[in-house]
């Protein structure tokens, strides 16, 4: 995972020093300086409230029976938990986008049992309640990035056709209606990102 913060002048990432271990948090000034680690562990992928002054990310529970979505402020306070889900229906780590009114956050996550198909949902920040926002059926969602005035999300993911292709699509909100953007024939990567205007 790696991010620019709300005013550009700092890059945040995620690393781990080996398969096993745990990723922390890093920033780096954008020219250049010796990276500062933070207090937070994460499970390689986060996402910056817009104003910059808290992080949401994912976690696998001790048991490993649970993914879990917290939110911590960037000095590692006032950590919580946010959302939860069963393990075989986790939340896509690399799906994570937050509102940009802050309110809520975008994930996707496993709808069935297989791990063969993923669904699009918001998560409210102050209570945690999770609302389906698609009825796609996608084999996965591999990224989301919040429009501005929360007007929809583009989404990286790969529908259950017989061609199995990433695509880049729209998701209306709040009707959930999604519609493949461009025709073309390419298979997008995983990343996905939205300037500022």
């Amino acid at each position: 995972g790696v991010s620019f913060s709300a005013d550009g002048g700092t890059l945040y990432f995620s690393q781990s020093r080996g398969p096993s271990s745990q990723p922390s948090l890093y920033k780096l000034a954008v020219f250049g300086g010796a990276p500062e680690k933070l207090s937070i562990n994460i499970s390689r992928f986060f996402a910056f409230s817009p104003v910059g002054d808290q992080i949401a990310f994912f976690r696998n529970d001790r048991t490993g029976e649970r993914s879990v979505l917290c939110t911590a402020d960037l000095n590692g306070e006032n950590e919580r938990e946010i959302a939860a889900r069963p393990i075989s229906l986790a939340f896509v780590s690399t799906s994570l986008a937050w509102s940009p009114d802050g309110k809520s956050l975008a994930v996707a996550a496993v709808t069935r049992e297989d791990g063969e198909q993923s669904e699009v949902f918001t998560v409210t920040v102050i209570d945690g309640a999770l609302t389906q926002v698609s009825k796609a059926g996608w084999r996965r969602v591999r990224s989301l990035a919040w429009l501005r005035h929360d007007t929809g999300l583009l989404a990286v993911g790969i529908s259950n056709g017989p061609i199995l292709r990433t695509r880049l699509w729209h998701l209306s909100l709040p009707n959930g209606e999604v519609q493949g953007l461009g025709e073309d024939l390419d298979a997008y990567g995983g990343a996905l990102g939205i300037s500022n205007d």
